[in-house]
């Protein structure tokens, strides 16, 4: 059963699960937790992401691909200073906490 909290979002936690590899799931959750504890540029997000694995260019490509999906899903919003950030404060305080 789904705590109180939590069922508001729910949803938002588990569509990454559903519509992505189990990697992918993962790559992206790790983004978001990152962009939790304060809003990140796009090349910090990417070189960040870059650390994890040895084949630099295609983890480039990997993150901008999920960087756009999270903002096309309504995860993530891109400034004019090419920072992300939640879209919705409520969604980064429920990052925060639970993940």
């Amino acid at each position: 059963m789904i705590e109180e909290g939590k069922i508001h979002f729910h949803y938002w936690d588990t569509r990454l699960d559903e519509q992505l590899s189990k990697s992918r799931a993962m790559q992206a959750k790790d983004i978001l937790a990152w962009i939790a504890g304060r809003s990140l540029k796009r090349n910090t997000i990417i070189a960040k992401a870059s650390k994890s694995t040895g084949d630099t260019r295609e983890q480039e490509r990997e993150t901008k691909d999920l960087l756009s999906l999270l903002e096309n899903d309504g995860y993530l919003m891109r400034d004019e200073k090419d920072s992300y950030h939640f879209r919705s404060p409520l969604l980064r305080d429920y990052w925060k906490r639970n993940l």
